[in-house]
């Protein structure tokens, strides 16, 4: 597995400074993050906000491509091979994996900081502590004894098969979407892209409330489980009415078109949406 040979590398080269431990490290715990929550874990610990903010090029982030590459491929697969990530048994077994590899990427950076390889000074004692607090997360995710990932590690390695049916392409719009707001640097945001992307969160909002509406009439799927959505949905259009207002209210306006690679995957994602939802 590609992750578990970048997780050994990284433990094994020594030379990456502090700017690269620290970099890598927020790269690797958001891919983790990530990747963990497509298996139906969602980590506790928090991210690690101080230190140097530079972009990362060494062992660590370059682990972190590959496990979120992987949790890529695990958003975009279609209902067909999706059902697979039901089988309890190897799901834990994925999870174990997945925490193993980033429980070994925590120790490589622990290794650099407590041997000196990185800078002295109070962040590294708040990121060490921030390290350890993590690997115990982690570990608790790591089963014991040999374990069996079964099929859910060939979805982590490749594209669904086609075709796609109507929903996983929504799911693969969406991740597309997403994707491409998380690649955007808020510096780059102009008055007229935080509009945007408030709109876009709205419409999306909208569409879900619509589906769940649907899907609660219709019946066969989980009461408490579309409750949860609603509420989850009402929470983040009362967000979304703050924001806007923050928007009119706080800052100055700047109009003109928006044109960048979010807006693009947001109009294939509304499109796609849109005739799911019989539009």
């Amino acid at each position: 597995m590609i992750s578990r040979q970048r997780a050994v590398e990284a433990c094994n080269l020594a030379c990456f400074d502090t700017s690269d431990v620290v970099s890598g490290w927020r790269a690797t715990l958001s891919a983790t993050r990530h990747h963990l929550r497509w298996l139906g874990v969602e980590l506790s610990v928090e991210d690690f906000a101080w230190g140097p903010r530079e972009r990362a090029t060494g062992p660590l982030f370059q682990l972190a491509q590959s496990i979120g590459a992987s949790a890529d491929l695990l958003a975009v697969q279609n209902r067909s091979t999706s059902v697979v990530l039901e089988d309890d048994t190897a799901l834990k077994a994925a999870r174990s994996e997945v925490a193993d590899i980033a429980g070994m990427a925590v120790r490589a950076a622990i290794t650099r900081v407590v041997s000196g390889g990185t800078n002295p000074g109070a962040d590294v004692v708040l990121f060490y502590d921030h390290l350890v607090r993590t690997l115990e997360e982690l570990e608790s995710l790591c089963e014991t004894g040999p374990s069996w990932i079964g099929r859910i590690g060939g979805l982590a390695t490749r594209l669904p098969s086609s075709p796609v049916d109507s929903l996983s392409n929504i799911m693969r719009l969406a991740a597309a979407w997403q994707l491409a707001h998380e690649a955007t640097s808020p510096r780059s945001l102009l008055t007229r892209d935080l509009r945007s992307t408030t709109a876009q969160l709205r419409t999306v909002a909208g569409y879900l409330a619509h589906l769940t509406r649907v899907l609660d009439t219709v019946g066969g799927a989980d009461p408490d489980d579309l409750a949860s959505l609603a509420e989850s949905l009402r929470h983040a259009a009362a967000a979304e009415s703050q924001v806007s207002h923050a928007w009119r209210t706080r800052l100055s306006d700047m109009k003109g078109r928006v044109d960048s690679p979010a807006e693009t995957a947001f109009v294939c994602l509304l499109s796609a949406a849109t005739l799911a939802a019989g539009g």
